[in-house]
């Protein structure tokens, strides 16, 4: 049974964390974060990411989650951030304006989603031409790494392999996502 995103009183249920500072310094060698001024990220649930690329230097920044109740502890999450913004709308329509973003974010999206390729063209649609678009998800053999300090849900599995078994079949193999990608 997952969580019921829209009941209210999960809305502070992704707020309590802060992004890991290696998180963000693994962004930086990927994305030249002085050079996006436009930001958006889809699923953005408490706004845990949205606040980190903020924390990056991102002068403008909108968090889009299907559930209001994500939305509502989000605005609460980041209440003291002047650059941040929030819209309700889910992964295959975004409302957001065509052409905008210089930086997507999905982190740990994906595996809510069945099909991936319209999200990918959601993401398309409202990113910048040379933007980049920031895709962050488990795989299936990702989650089946064995349990240690940087990966904790191992040990959970290597006790629990019936939950290893449900976890795989939610989540989307590199190869699929690097080809509906490329589609």
């Amino acid at each position: 049974m997952g969580i019921n995103f829209h009941d209210g009183k999960n809305r502070h249920t992704y707020t309590t964390r802060i992004a890991n500072d290696s998180w963000m310094e693994a962004v930086k060698k990927i994305v030249s974060i002085e050079k996006v001024t436009n930001a958006a990220d889809i699923g953005c649930g408490g706004g845990i990411y949205v606040k980190a690329l903020a924390d990056m230097g991102v002068p403008c920044i909108v968090g889009v989650d299907f559930s209001q109740s994500n939305l509502d502890g989000a605005v609460e999450n980041c209440k003291d951030y002047k650059n941040i913004y929030f819209k309700h709308g889910n992964a295959f329509d975004t409302l957001l304006e065509e052409n905008r973003y210089d930086l997507v974010l999905a982190r740990a999206l994906i595996h809510h989603l069945r099909n991936i390729e319209f999200c990918f063209k959601e993401a398309h649609r409202i990113l910048k031409h040379g933007g980049v678009y920031f895709v962050q998800d488990r795989t299936p053999e990702d989650c089946s790494l064995p349990g240690d300090l940087e990966h904790i849900r191992g040990y959970i599995f290597e006790r629990f392999p019936s939950l290893l078994e449900k976890e795989k079949v939610r989540r989307h193999k590199s190869e699929i996502v690097k080809e509906s990608l490329i589609s």
